[in-house]
């Protein structure tokens, strides 16, 4: 063989290699949905190999994208297991109450807010797994996307729920802080 053909093989062989480690790349990163359908098809579009992005549109045609998925089982705690007291039936009261005197569903970040400044919740736990416990806890079905935007503002964007002169976050300081101090009063 001639090295012009030995060299056309192993370039051959090479862009084979890459279009399958691509492809495994844009399937399992959508199956994990650690990205999107849209965003593969949006990074295919700036791709000038041809070959490489028909790969890639063929691989996204052949699977399930969020909406095809099944749900993975979501973790299900009872409010007894995330809570942290000597006292949980005291707290557990204490956290009926609150969930009675809510005026608006969202308020369950502030509950979850003031569990973990009174050091009866564990910082991670994500928002789900409590308002799942939540739920459990009271019989009642409380919306998961206001409280989870309230608990993303209340930990990610902690400066703008702590500072700012919205009467919405306001409030939300005062009820964080009205049952802060009502938790550190149980053990």
């Amino acid at each position: 063989m001639s090295k012009v053909s030995l060299g056309a093989k192993q370039v051959s062989y090479i862009r084979e290699s890459v279009k399958a480690i691509v492809e495994k790349l844009v399937e399992t990163s959508v199956d994990n949905a650690l990205d999107k359908k849209a965003e593969w098809t949006t990074q295919a579009k700036d791709i000038e190999d041809v070959e490489l992005k028909q790969a890639i549109k063929t691989t996204l045609a052949s699977i399930k994208g969020k909406h095809g998925r099944r749900t993975i089982l979501q973790e299900e705690m009872s409010l007894d297991e995330i809570l942290i007291s000597d006292d949980k039936q005291t707290l557990k009261e204490t956290i009926r109450t609150a969930l009675n005197e809510m005026e608006h569903e969202y308020e369950t970040a502030y509950i979850k807010a003031a569990l973990i400044r009174s050091h009866h919740l564990d910082p991670h736990i994500s928002f789900s797994v409590f308002l799942r416990a939540i739920c459990s806890f009271s019989g009642r079905e409380y919306k998961y996307d206001p409280a989870q935007r309230v608990d993303t503002v209340i930990y990610r964007e902690e400066k703008k729920f702590m500072t700012s002169k919205s009467s919405k976050w306001q409030r939300g300081r005062r009820i964080v802080s009205y049952l802060t101090d009502i938790f550190d009063t149980i053990q």
